[in-house]
């Protein structure tokens, strides 16, 4: 028995210890137990998305009481064998319990499509509000609110039964409910920048300040050699954010020469977003949702706080599961202020896998290939590094993402653009960077140097409780997106990415 089986199966029998219960609701319709400190664990809709119909084969979508506003567990007889996922049905609260992580929203994707969605516990600890019914839940209050936090009502307290307590419909993790992307709001930020680079209107290796000269940068002659690809490859020479937000206009130091290495950057996702903005005449917000939200039909999806999405906006939690923060970002962001369910960002990945396709057009397939190429090598991990990542594997980046080459079999060797750029980074004589025109010139010249079995991925981490994560393989089509509102949310993720999903 391999390992991750063993500890599979360890994880499973802890689960059943815990009496998490979610297996006997596949053949039942009880009102959803709550238990421990995480809150509702069991509220999970397998890829039903929003109020459409469910996908063939999921074994569970919630129905709402209408006069109570309890969710309770349905079944749908239907073949279980492609979408069925007990593993992260038994992991992820336990996980939850672990880290007071007070919400999760999870979505697995297999050959290009979404496969199982699973959604668990509270979107905001307080949302748990009394209530003057019958309603019968099977957890005392004290265990569904973590330590150092009180219900809505003052006059709540631990001592309440049971039945003086339910979970509002938008208090509940559900498909439609929109957590911070945090830095995952970079890739989506990068689709927009590409959807402009195929429209014809922004270059790749067109210096910016032909378009937007910032004035945080005046008097630096290196930023006359700033380009798109080097700020969406973080090879620009920009800080990862300045000191201060008051700064914002402020003077703005480029810290080494544009692409002669990788080092994170927010500002210089921040730069391009002002650069675009400039181009098209159009805030972030308006852009995102012409070119990308609306195209794939996502609703729950927003670069800007907005009053009428508030209700499903989520709030992040500090480290003992208590309230921390409810954000309302009114200033787009590229860097981080996306909010996004985590079923809307698992379409832009298989819209994604899919482009190329027959009667699929969302992106072309060069455009898809440039985006995915080893652009430039990034030695440092931090503060992105892949959930549950094996040391020694090289890490490239990407046009928004990072890129991480796999062992075993899912690594061939690498095609003959990857292998010159390998050499120009490890060689001291040349500049870290494809950008040298005979590296760049030999990316374009064999498939944008995709490299099959390459891991994409992007974590994300916002100080007002939020963590996140995605990953996926154009090779296979797999793929998954974590989003939480705990501040042990990426300990979360690190679990479930080790474990195997």
């Amino acid at each position: 028995m391999t390992l991750v089986l063993f500890l599979s199966n360890l994880v499973a029998v802890y689960a059943q210890t815990l009496s998490i219960g979610l297996a006997e609701m596949v053949n039942e319709a009880p009102v959803l137990g709550l238990t421990g400190f995480s809150g509702v664990t069991g509220s999970i809709r397998l890829a039903g998305m929003n109020n459409e119909a469910p996908v063939s084969g999921h074994t569970r979508v919630l129905a709402q009481n209408s006069s109570t506003g309890v969710v309770a567990a349905n079944t749908i007889a239907e073949d279980t064998s492609l979408c069925s996922n007990t593993r992260l049905d038994s992991l992820i609260p336990v996980l939850m319990e672990r880290y007071k992580v007070p919400g999760v929203s999870c979505v697995v994707i297999k050959r290009g499509e979404i496969v199982w969605a699973g959604n668990f516990g509270v979107s905001d600890i307080r949302k748990v509000v009394p209530v003057s019914d019958s309603t019968t839940l099977n957890a005392h209050p004290k265990d569904i609110l973590p330590k150092n936090s009180t219900p809505v009502a003052d006059s709540t307290s631990f001592e309440t039964h049971p039945k003086d307590i339910q979970y509002k419909n938008y208090a509940l993790v559900t498909d439609s409910t929109m957590f911070e992307a945090c830095s995952m709001s970079k890739p989506i930020f990068s689709l927009v920048a590409m959807k402009l680079v195929e429209e014809e209107k922004l270059k790749l290796d067109e210096p910016v300040w032909k378009i937007f000269d910032d004035p945080s940068f005046m008097g630096q002659e290196w930023r006359k050699k700033i380009t798109p690809r080097m700020l969406l490859t973080h090879t620009s020479g920009l800080p990862n954010w300045r000191e201060s937000k008051d700064e914002e206009n402020g003077y703005l130091p480029i810290e080494f020469e544009p692409g002669t290495r990788f080092q994170y950057s927010g500002e210089g996702m921040y730069l391009l977003q002002k650069v675009v903005e400039k181009l098209t005449g159009e805030p972030l917000e308006v852009l995102a949702e012409k070119l990308i939200f609306s195209k794939l039909g996502l609703k729950n999806s927003s670069f800007i706080w907005r009053q009428n999405l508030d209700y499903k906006i989520a709030a992040g939690h500090n480290s003992e599961g208590g309230f921390l923060k409810k954000t309302a970002y009114t200033r787009a962001n590229a860097g981080y202020s996306l909010y996004c369910s985590a079923l809307d960002y698992a379409r832009v990945l298989t819209a994604i896998l899919k482009s190329g396709e027959k009667d699929f057009g969302f992106l072309l397939p060069a455009t898809v290939d440039t985006i995915f190429s080893r652009q430039a090598e990034s030695p440092e991990r931090e503060p992105e590094k892949r959930c549950g990542k094996r040391n020694g594997i090289k890490t490239f980046r990407g046009l928004g993402w990072a890129i991480d080459e796999t062992e075993g079999s899912l690594s061939p060797s690498p095609s003959p653009a990857g292998e010159e750029l390998s050499r120009a980074v490890n060689d001291p004589e040349k500049k870290v960077s494809t950008l040298k025109d005979e590296v760049k010139g030999k990316l374009h010249e064999t498939n944008k140097g995709n490299v099959p079995g390459d891991i994409f991925y992007h974590s994300g981490s916002n100080s007002s409780g939020f963590k996140c994560y995605h990953e996926f393989d154009r090779q296979s089509g797999s793929g998954i997106v974590i989003m939480t509102n705990g501040v042990g949310g990426l300990k979360l993720c690190e679990d479930i990415i080790f474990l195997g999903y």
